[in-house]
């Protein structure tokens, strides 16, 4: 697959031979980027300003984020806030596994 920038593989960005991936974030902020894979994430302290495919939001505690394969997104600190989110990343695969599961 062709590199550009900002883009993410989850073949580079997933440990060897994993489906999914987990993280912890302790910033408020990261750069523009997009991926083919599904991400997550769940804002538990703090607040900082997201940029979802050109669409800017104050999020905060308790705000969570489907980031589908393909959207563009980033992060950026409101003032002097800090942020902590959690990251849960999953294969297309496995995303539609989970999804197929649940309609059940």
């Amino acid at each position: 697959m062709a590199r550009y920038l900002g883009y993410i593989d989850y073949n580079d960005d997933f440990e060897k031979d994993t489906v999914i991936s987990c993280h912890w974030w302790n910033k408020a902020s990261f750069s523009r980027h997009y991926h083919n894979y599904y991400e997550i994430f769940v804002i538990f302290s703090g607040r900082m300003k997201h940029i979802l495919n050109d669409e800017e939001a104050d999020i905060q505690a308790r705000t969570i984020y489907i980031i589908r394969p393909t959207d563009i997104h980033q992060a950026s600190q409101i003032k002097n806030e800090s942020c902590q989110h959690f990251n849960i990343a999953a294969t297309q695969a496995v995303f539609k596994s989970v999804c197929d599961f649940l309609a059940e």
